[in-house]
């Protein structure tokens, strides 16, 4: 079995398909207490600097409760050097609920402070938003242009 390369982490009840492959790490966590997402990739024994991809999936509706952004800061020893961490924040179309302001600034903050460059910030047709951020690279003459 090959070392996953990608970690989706899926807070709550934000399930949209299930990954079904030795690539990726999968982690659900449903439980309503932030402090559960900090140690979820050493609790599946995820490799430092093994992932070129973080994908943290949260409802709009969960965001305050199960997003801690004090745990990114945990995730950036995962990451190689350029990869990235995507924070995806749903809309909860329901409810009719879509992020606010507030989550996407505590989304976009807590990935800066975990040591990541943002790179994307996007919203969706179904008002969800799309925020990436990459770990810088380990070659200092790397330019931001890919």
């Amino acid at each position: 079995m090959s070392q996953p390369t990608t970690a989706l982490i899926v807070l709550g009840d934000a399930m949209f398909f299930q990954a079904e492959s030795d690539d990726v790490l999968s982690i659900t966590i449903m439980q309503a207490e932030k402090e559960y997402l900090c140690g979820c990739l050493e609790a599946r024994k995820a490799a430092q600097a093994s992932l070129d991809n973080i994908h943290i999936v949260v409802k709009c509706t969960n965001f305050s409760t199960l997003y801690d952004p004090e745990a990114i800061k945990s995730f950036e020893p995962y990451l190689r050097p350029g990869a990235a961490m995507t924070v995806h924040i749903l809309a909860n179309t329901d409810v009719g609920s879509k992020p606010g302001e507030d989550d996407i600034d505590a989304a976009r903050m807590s990935l800066v402070l975990g040591g990541l460059r943002m790179e994307v910030e996007q919203a969706a047709q179904d008002d969800s938003w799309v925020l990436t951020a990459k770990k810088p690279s380990a070659d200092p003459d790397d330019s931001d242009e890919e």
